[in-house]
């Protein structure tokens, strides 16, 4: 399968999660997660839009999957898709998801909807009236308070006492560069190590989105001469053409200017022709078919040696020292759980609070004469507070446990008096409780992409001595005049394995590198060393000699 994952912005979330959801609209809808209401997403946003410009809603992420994976059971496809979706967002809220095909049938993929945001169950209210500066930040002074023409302050966008809207402020994570990049590393990672599945290198050239639109025929058009370039590269590739520093950058720059450049061979030797149209591309692919066939189906049909036997061996070498070097533990799952259980903690003790103060008022209503007259209930009921307080205190304890304050003083307030005079968390608690878990949820994610998988294989002498020399052996059988072409194999190929853990991976492709530079030395290489050996026997000579006079 050929990794593919891409991101745009959305300004109307409502619509495109309707739209890769809608039967009416798609064609071939395999499995869909539970429909997500973004009305109160998508008013939140314009409540709070501070320039001309609308707010970013959500954001959609369109990741490829194996076309295979369409013929599995329904619930298997639903879980496996729902992990994806989940790996790719690193949330399990605020997102919602639908398996596609493509309109030829030919690319399986998945569209994730999700905001940047999420949802707050007791976001609190706002204590003071909120005004905005003209840039559209928060004013602290009078002064700084945006004007109306007439000079008079502009309304507030939040009254004091208004509910601050349930939800959190974006997520920063999504907008990072390198976001993108470490999200199809985890997606790639849980592809192979989850359910095996083949990545493939990717193609030299991209190919573009067809859509549905008039330019489709068109975009299709090029994406067949792009196909064709992609193919005439890696027949240059498998021959020794440096096509990474010699073929690609001048390609690059060309299709810039929406051009196209077409190898094609003249007197033997590789050419780029510059194309204007698709149309003059698939015309000049036609005319050069013939030379370019003579020249590399022969050299493809070759019996006397197989690169695949050899990029498969330095696979399995590679598997297997970096088992022997993967230091990773397997995944505690203490610490994925501890988010839960922490949100858990915290809801019981607030529960338990809340039943405290209910109690509370049931035993002080027993003061005076109806506490005389009511005794036996008066004891009750201050029992029954007793009990509620220590349970509550107890609770408490246990939270604050996990957080951390300044002063005793600070974690005494915090177990005493965590509800509001309306008996709703105070934003001092929920801002602290939510900073804790996702403090929790980060540790639980980098736990997640650290530990060792329960797939991977475990560390064995006897199987690196034996996938080593294995290797060995199918370098050897390598010609000399083909051992550049081959050692620019290895090193793409190398480039492309990843077991999940960026140091191990470093240190284990190092290894891999020289080994094969000192079993894989190219013509030049040898002929230098043959030159350094005979010139170390001249000197040996030269010294003998001068011992005999």
């Amino acid at each position: 399968m050929k990794s593919f994952a891409r991101v745009t912005k959305l300004s109307n979330i409502g619509g495109r999660a309707d739209y890769i959801t809608n039967e009416k609209k798609q064609e071939a809808i395999l499995a869909k997660s539970e429909v997500v209401d973004w009305k109160p997403y998508q008013n939140f946003e314009r409540a709070n839009q501070r320039t001309a410009t609308a707010n970013n809603e959500g954001r959609e992420m369109i990741i490829a999957l194996p076309n295979e994976w369409s013929q599995l059971p329904p619930a298997e496809l639903h879980a496996r898709a729902n992990t994806i979706a989940q790996t790719a967002v690193g949330k399990a809220t605020d997102l919602q998801w639908a398996v596609h095909w493509n309109h030829a049938r030919s690319n399986l993929h998945i569209h994730v909807i999700f905001s940047e945001r999420q949802r707050e169950k007791d976001a609190g209210r706002w204590d003071r009236d909120i005004y905005l500066t003209e840039d559209g930040k928060v004013a602290r002074r009078r002064a700084d308070r945006a004007k109306n023409p007439d000079g008079t302050d502009k309304p507030p966008v939040h009254r004091k006492g208004e509910e601050k809207g349930g939800f959190t402020a974006k997520d920063k994570t999504y907008t990072t560069k390198s976001w993108l990049a470490d999200t199809k590393e985890r997606l790639k990672q849980t592809f192979t190590e989850r359910w095996g599945v083949n990545i493939e290198k990717p193609d030299y050239l991209h190919q573009y989105h067809e859509g549905k639109g008039r330019e489709a025929p068109a975009i299709r058009h090029k994406n067949e001469v792009i196909k064709s370039v992609n193919g005439r590269l890696k027949d240059l590739a498998s021959v020794g053409f440096s096509v990474e520093k010699n073929a690609l950058p001048p390609i690059r720059a060309i299709m810039k200017n929406r051009y196209l450049l077409v190898p094609f061979l003249k007197d033997g030797q590789p050419q780029l022709r510059r194309c204007r149209t698709a149309e003059e591309a698939v015309d000049f692919l036609h005319q050069t078919k013939a030379d370019w066939s003579a020249r590399f189906d022969t050299f493809r049909q070759q019996p006397s040696f197989s690169f695949t036997a050899v990029l498969e061996a330095q696979r399995g070498y590679y598997e297997a020292l970096f088992a022997m070097k993967d230091k990773r533990k397997p995944l505690d799952q203490s610490v994925v759980t501890a988010p839960e259980r922490f949100q858990t903690a915290v809801d019981e003790f607030l529960t338990a609070k809340a039943r405290e103060r209910a109690l509370k008022s049931v035993s002080e209503g027993y003061k005076g004469l109806k506490g005389i007259l009511h005794g036996a209930e008066k004891k009750e009921a201050v029992a029954d507070y007793e009990i509620a307080r220590r349970t509550a205190d107890r609770l408490g304890e246990k939270v604050a446990d996990q957080l951390f304050f300044n002063t005793p003083y600070q974690r005494s307030q915090f177990i005493s008096f965590p509800l509001d005079c309306d008996g709703k968390p105070s934003s001092e608690t929920v801002e602290k409780c939510r900073e804790k878990k996702s403090e929790l949820e980060a540790k639980a994610r980098t736990a997640i992409e650290n530990a060792r998988p329960d797939t991977a294989l475990k560390p064995s002498p006897e199987r690196l001595e034996a996938r080593r020399s294995d290797f060995v052996a199918q370098m050897a059988k390598c010609p000399l005049e083909q051992r550049e072409a081959l050692r620019e194999l290895l090193r793409g190929n190398l480039d492309g394995l990843k077991n999940g853990n960026s140091i191990t991976d470093k240190l284990t492709k190092a290894e891999v590198e020289q080994f094969v530079r000192r079993n894989l030395p190219t013509p030049a290489e040898v002929q230098r060393q043959q030159e350094k050996e005979q010139s170390r026997n001249s000197r040996k000579k030269e010294r003998g000699r001068g011992y005999g006079e």
